[in-house]
């Protein structure tokens, strides 16, 4: 029966890439607007992830809606009382969906229960308009929240196992980003993080 819903998750997702046009959404906080360690909107993984469809396809159709520090719930009750018309259409509609969220819960230590309760709630409002999700996990810079991190990582693919979407583990990406003053990439942090993404999404259609 996984196998089953596997295999039709992975139809739905690449079934409309055999047309000439892609619809991509991402969604969530600061690490899917782009920002940089300097705080400013960088070239991210979003950009490198159209260049990538551009390859392949004619139109590439991308709409991110995502607002730096902004928490789990908060984002989860921006679906529930939907009022951008333009998010609305891209989670009906979209290939893939790329979710990024999770700074505040770190910052702020939110207990675990707390984080799996919501993150839970938000996958499930999502999966009301469209299942071709990947979710990013966590990943340290200075060390300060290895824990919380990985705490966090660990719900994440769990959940991800029971809502049958595509986890993406960013944990080993931070080797060269160790003394930033705060948790965004370099845009090669941003360019690794895009690689992942793209080898999750050919090993889904293979």
């Amino acid at each position: 029966m996984i196998s089953f819903l596997t295999a039709i998750s992975i139809f739905i997702i690449y079934e409309k890439t055999s047309t000439n046009s892609y619809k991509y959404l991402s969604i969530g906080d600061g690490l899917s607007k782009g920002l940089n360690p300097l705080g400013v909107k960088s070239f991210d993984y979003n950009d490198y992830i159209q260049e990538y469809l551009k390859e392949n396809k004619q139109k590439i159709y991308y709409y991110n809606y995502s607002k730096r520090d902004i928490s789990i719930s908060e984002l989860t009750n921006d679906i529930i009382y939907l009022k951008d018309r333009t998010l609305k259409n891209y989670l009906q509609t979209s290939n893939l969906i790329i979710l990024s969220i999770g700074e505040v819960e770190i910052k702020e230590q939110t207990p675990k229960e707390e984080v799996e309760e919501d993150l839970n709630n938000l996958i499930l409002e999502i999966k009301k308009y469209n299942s071709n999700l990947c979710l990013l996990g966590h990943y340290d810079i200075n060390d300060s929240n290895y824990e919380k991190i990985m705490e966090l990582n660990d719900i994440y693919k769990r959940l991800s196992k029971k809502h049958n979407i595509i986890y993406i583990d960013t944990s080993n990406i931070t080797y060269y980003l160790k003394g930033n003053i705060n948790i965004y990439p370099t845009i090669r942090g941003y360019k690794d993080i895009s690689q992942l993404i793209i080898k999750a999404i050919k090993l889904k259609k293979s």
